[in-house]
């Protein structure tokens, strides 16, 4: 199972290489598509961290890594917004998105400096 620290990593990659808003990812084409698809190239960033962490919307584990990290995210965004509602919020860049990540990942590893990892 992936540490918190590594979901961040990854789904900060995901979002570097492809953002979206409106919906947790789309493929090439510009289309709507499941986030744990291989077709899937751009993700708002609650999708790359659920893609990131292997786990399903509707199955996730209270305790799995998953919830450390999109807590982490929402420490990072400082924001009573839902993480979805931040990133879809109209005039939000990718570049924003992307830091929001980095300060996450500060967070994380600030929190837990004994599960850091080589990006």
């Amino acid at each position: 199972m992936k540490t918190t620290l590594q979901i961040l990593e990854e789904a900060k990659r995901s979002v570097e290489c492809g953002w979206t808003q409106g919906c947790w990812a789309k493929n090439d084409f510009g289309r709507e598509i499941g986030y744990y698809t291989s077709s899937a190239t751009c993700f708002c960033a609650e999708g790359a961290m659920f893609r990131a962490s292997g786990q399903m919307y509707n199955s996730i584990d209270f305790y799995h890594p998953l919830n450390d990290a999109l807590s982490r995210f929402k420490e990072a965004i400082e924001t009573e917004k839902s993480i979805p509602d931040w990133n879809d919020f109209e005039g939000r860049t990718q570049d924003e998105v992307v830091e929001a990540f980095e300060r996450a990942i500060a967070l994380e590893k600030a929190l837990h400096p004994s599960e850091q990892v080589a990006s």
